[in-house]
């Protein structure tokens, strides 16, 4: 059970990255990087991560996927934005 636990929680956690980066406000994306930021934190100080090489090596692959959905989730934004646009101009020409 805890060996399909982790891809899982990966999954759902890029994927609500994915979603709140896609909001109209751009400040949601930041939501889950400082948490993570903040709980790889807490497992240094309480000695759960047990070097900060470890620690630096794991919040920068972290923070890489996080800022990769990011960027989707901007860019799909755009996408869905400039869309709707032409679908204005569209029936505004007509």
């Amino acid at each position: 059970m805890n060996d399909l636990l982790f891809p899982l929680s990966a999954a759902a956690v890029l994927g609500l990255q994915y979603f709140l980066s896609s909001r109209h406000n751009i400040y949601f994306g930041a939501i889950i990087p400082i948490l993570v930021i903040g709980g790889l934190t807490w497992m240094l100080f309480t000695d759960r991560v047990k070097s900060p090489l470890a620690y630096i090596l794991i919040l920068v692959v972290l923070l890489l996927f996080l800022l990769e959905q990011w960027s989707r989730g901007r860019k799909a934004l755009r996408t869905n934005t400039q869309e709707e646009l032409d679908k204005m101009e569209k029936h505004d020409i007509s």
